[in-house]
């Protein structure tokens, strides 16, 4: 992991703590030294980093890009960062990760396929030789229940118990936090889940459909409607998509860690939601930039690159320039520079006519022929070859096909 990316966990983590609304201070006692802000993106940044208290801090020290975007004049006591973990309500906690969220998705939108199932953290040091060599093998471990966007691999909900429970009893809660969450349109469980009261709490409570395959054990005798209803039909192919869920938890365990630092319960509960905000921060950037590269390439495949009819023969230094935010300087490389502000080219004032957007025929009345953009200057000024130097780029709404 390089330094730019340290750099962009902290930029990305500090805009969503900020979006959060957490108060800056906890009390108006408070000492006011570190504000909440900042110790909360120091705690992401050490789990991303996957260190312990006291490593992070003398790490931090030698850092000082991060000081910088955290405006930190000093590096706090790692029983700073250790007591603000304590203090902190997990409350907190769950409204930044449904900021985060809110941000990847639109007002109104429904999943299509959310997939559900639990896995297990465990806070033992000990090595798996060490655990098979002395037969001391940690049977106790922290389960928790997620349930993801298959589409996005995102997060939705997630649920956390401190012993290991039967995943019926998780589904209840679950289920209702995602849908509080962002709502979706089918849930995809394995056979654990496999209950006629999830099927009635999905269809009749959450308004969805339900795709959970029988046990083995209860096919000679099927209780339920809707359970029989899946015996008859069931959708193997749609059925398929809840490996994504087990796709989230081997890329959350691989990035951050299967095993937790705390010791207590509740610090051991946040510090997994801390897991889960990181993993859903890494998936919107991921995300982010591919809507964006995709929407470039559409673009690209349903533009020419011609201007819109309107601004043909448009005045480039016009007093008024309505469409100053559409216009690309050309960066010159030894050539002629023009410069809009100033109307001037190489300390010379330009004529009117040499100020005039023009097309082909109006080049040459009465501008010298050093002060013309050539095809050389149109190439190195990154301009498409369609385009002049003093031509305009129109929006991205104007080069669609509809409007040309």
């Amino acid at each position: 992991m390089s330094s730019s990316q340290y750099i962009r966990v902290t930029q990305a983590a500090l805009s969503a703590v900020e979006a959060s609304h957490l108060p800056l201070y906890s009390c108006k006692y408070s000492k006011k030294t570190y504000t909440q802000h900042q110790l909360l993106v120091l705690l992401l940044l050490k789990e991303r980093l996957r260190l312990d208290y006291r490593s992070f801090v003398d790490l931090l020290a030698i850092m000082p890009p991060i000081l910088d975007i955290l405006h930190l004049d000093r590096v706090p006591h790692y029983t700073t960062l250790h007591k603000f973990l304590q203090r902190i309500h997990s409350l907190w906690l769950t409204i930044l990760q449904k900021k985060i969220l809110s941000s990847a998705y639109q007002h109104g939108e429904v999943v299509p396929v959310a997939a559900v199932d639990s896995s297990g953290f465990t806070s033992a040091y000990a090595s798996s030789y060490y655990s098979v060599r002395t037969g001391k093998t940690r049977k106790r471990f922290l389960k928790v229940a997620l349930v993801v966007d298959t589409e996005t691999q995102l997060i939705l909900a997630a649920t956390v118990t401190q012993h290991p429970t039967h995943d019926i009893a998780l589904a209840g809660n679950l289920l209702k936090q995602s849908h509080r969450t962002r709502k979706a349109a089918c849930y995809v469980m394995d056979k654990g889940f496999d209950a006629e009261r999830i099927h009635r709490l999905i269809r009749e409570d959450l308004g969805a459909d339900s795709l959970i395959p029988l046990r083995s054990g209860d096919l000679e005798e099927i209780r339920g409607p809707y359970r029989s209803e899946l015996a008859r039909s069931f959708d193997t192919k749609k059925y398929h998509q809840r490996n994504i869920v087990e796709t989230a938890f081997s890329a959350l365990k691989r990035a951050l860690g299967e095993s937790l630092k705390a010791r207590k319960y509740r610090a051991q509960a946040k510090e997994i939601k801390i897991k889960l905000i990181l993993y859903n921060l890494k998936r919107t950037s991921t995300a982010g930039g591919l809507r964006i590269v995709i929407e470039l390439f559409y673009r690209a495949e349903t533009s020419s690159w011609h201007p819109h009819p309107s601004l043909h023969n448009a005045s480039l230094f016009s007093r008024t320039r309505p469409w100053k935010r559409y216009l690309r300087p050309p960066r010159c490389c030894g050539k002629p520079r023009f410069s809009p502000g100033r109307r001037m080219v190489n300390g010379r004032h330009l004529s009117p006519v040499t100020r005039m957007a023009g097309s082909e025929g109006r080049r040459g009345q009465g501008a010298p022929a050093h002060q013309q953009p050539s095809s050389l200057h149109t190439a190195r000024s990154g301009l498409p070859p369609c385009l002049t130097a003093g031509q305009i780029i129109p929006p991205a709404s104007s080069m669609m096909p509809e409007n040309r």
